[in-house]
Order: structure tokens, then sequence, then C-alpha cells
């Protein structure tokens, strides 16, 4: 995958942090943003560049961002340039915090995300996402499919941004609607590239005398789940037929997933949504022999397996 900015040694630093292997030298995923400031010179004058505060602020005048810098000193890539590109930033954003430049401020919109992710500080991160929109609608200003600013703008950001802002609107479907949180989704749903997923999330915000907009918009999206399979959205849009008594949806999209999906681990998914499926209807043999189909270690990929799947949805 392509980065920009600071987000690749992000990546590598959040891994480091949950404990994974890392595949870097130790200097790549080191948290510059804890090390001292003379720690910080120290380390840019032993790769042979002579600043101190004074003339490194002076020499920053003439640049609109950390990258342009380093570019300026170092032209041609190397590992020096990227040892230096990591001192820069980070004294760029303690010393110069009036010019955040986009590679600064998705650095701190990732150490927000991570913090939100340990400590649940809901402010904090419903900011940083109000600040994302302004700067993705500060951006709308010629032809360029929003689309494709937002795909650039999650160049510079190690997490999963489209991803993250689903979870967190999710959560707060789940506790009750908050205006600022629910906001996101129509302010986010002309950017990301899965809108099905936010248009999930409209749906179940939407309160229970809707009935029209929820059915049309249920409909919806069951209909593009089967022309555009979306797994990942698509087993939590299961669950929801099941919860709000869609059957006839349920069965539409359920079984034509089971046939279009190529992989053991998706229909053992569909499977244990299927087991839901009838233990939420009170169909205590049919849970029963979806349990013991699934115990049966069968190739649930041939044809003649996926045609029991449908065979078991469809029982009465």
């Amino acid at each position: 995958m392509l980065f920009s900015g600071r987000a690749y040694y992000n990546l590598l630093l959040l891994q480091s942090q949950r404990g994974l292997k890392v595949d870097a030298q130790p200097w790549e995923y080191m948290d510059y943003a804890v090390v001292a400031m003379d720690d910080l010179f120290a380390a840019i004058q032993s790769l042979h560049y002579l600043f101190d505060k004074e003339s490194f602020l002076s020499y920053c005048v003439s640049f609109d961002s950390p990258e342009e810098m380093v570019t300026s000193l170092e032209p041609k890539e190397s590992e020096e340039k990227n040892k230096l590109y990591l001192l820069v930033f980070e004294l760029w954003k303690r010393l110069l915090p009036d010019r955040e430049s986009i590679s600064i401020f998705a650095d701190a919109l990732d150490r927000r995300i991570a913090e939100y992710e340990k400590n649940k500080d809901d402010e904090r991160i419903l900011d940083a996402f109000e600040q994302v929109v302004e700067i993705l609608e500060s951006n709308c200003i010629d032809e360029t499919p929003p689309e494709s600013i937002f795909e650039r703008f999650c160049l510079y950001v190690a997490h999963d941004l489209e991803s993250v802002i689903y979870t967190y609107i999710d959560s707060k479907c789940e506790v009750g609607v908050e205006d600022r949180a629910m906001d996101l989704l129509d302010h986010f749903l002309p950017y990301v590239k899965e809108k099905r997923a936010l248009q999930f999330l409209q749906l179940k915000s939407l309160p229970l005398d809707f009935v029209e907009e929820r059915l049309r918009l249920t409909e919806f999206l069951c209909e593009s789940l089967q022309e555009e399979v979306n797994l990942t959205l698509s087993l939590p849009f299961l669950f929801y037929l099941i919860e709000h008594h869609q059957k006839e949806l349920f069965v539409d999209l359920f079984s034509t997933l089971v046939h279009k999906v190529n992989e053991e681990s998706a229909l053992v998914a569909l499977l244990d949504v299927l087991v839901e499926y009838h233990r939420f209807f009170g169909r205590e043999e049919l849970t029963k022999k979806v349990a013991d189909f699934l115990k049966r270690g069968v190739d649930l990929l041939a044809p003649s397996n996926k045609n029991i799947i449908t065979a078991l949805l469809v029982q009465s």
C-alpha cells in the first residue's frame, strides 16, 4: 500500500505498540514524540546537518511542509534521507505549531485514533473527525470526485480511516443518537468508497416510525449487496434483517451470498448467521441441523454442499 507523509512510520509504530512483529529497523518505529528536543538536534547533527533551533527555524521559512524541506536537503531517496525526515518532521511539529501541514494533521489524527481505541476519548476523536470534514470540503474546489479527495487524504493516515469512521459512528448508533456524531454520516457519505456502510448506519439510526424510509433503504441495501458482494458489510446487515423480522429479504440476500462467495471461511460465517436465524425464530430442529452440518467438516465450496446450505435456509 502507498503512504504519504509519516503514515508508513506510524503504521510501524502502531504495530510495535500492539505487540506485533515489525519488519523494520528500530529507528523506523521509534516514537519520536517522546524524544527530548536536544536529542533530536543531536541526531540531526550526527547526520551532518548542523541545525540548532535558530538555524532550523530560519531554514523552514522557505517551505510549506517538512516534506518540502527534507527534499531540498536530500533530493535523492536514501536511508539517511528517511532518518532525516523523521527528525525534521518532529521538530517542525513542535517548533512550528501554527504551520500545520496535511502530514502533521494526519499524524495527530493517527495519535487521536490510537488514543480513542485505547481510552474511548469521545470528544477529541469527534473534534478530529470534524476537522477532517473541513479539510475535505475545503478541497472540493474543482471537478475532482469527492472520493478521490478522500482517497488522497487517506494516504497520509496509518489507520484504515474509512473503517474507523464507520466503527465510531456505529458505536453511537448502539448507545443512542448523538447529534454531532450522527451528523458525520451526511458529511462523510459523499467521500467514502463504500457508501453502503454509512447508508446502513443511516438505516440503523432512523426512528422506528419512519416506516417507508426504513423499508426503502433496507430493500436498496439488500439488492445492492446481492449485485456487488461485500461480506464484511453483509454479515451485520443479515443480523439486522433477522432482528427486524425481514424474512424474505434475508432469504434473498443469504441465498445469493452462499452461491457467490468463494472462500470457506465466508461460508462458515454465513452458516453461523443461519444458526442465529433459525434460533431467533424458534426453529430448534433446523438450528440443530445447521450446527450438525457445520461439524461435518465437508467441502463447503462444493456446489452440492452450497445447495444443501440453501436447503437448510428455506426448510420450514
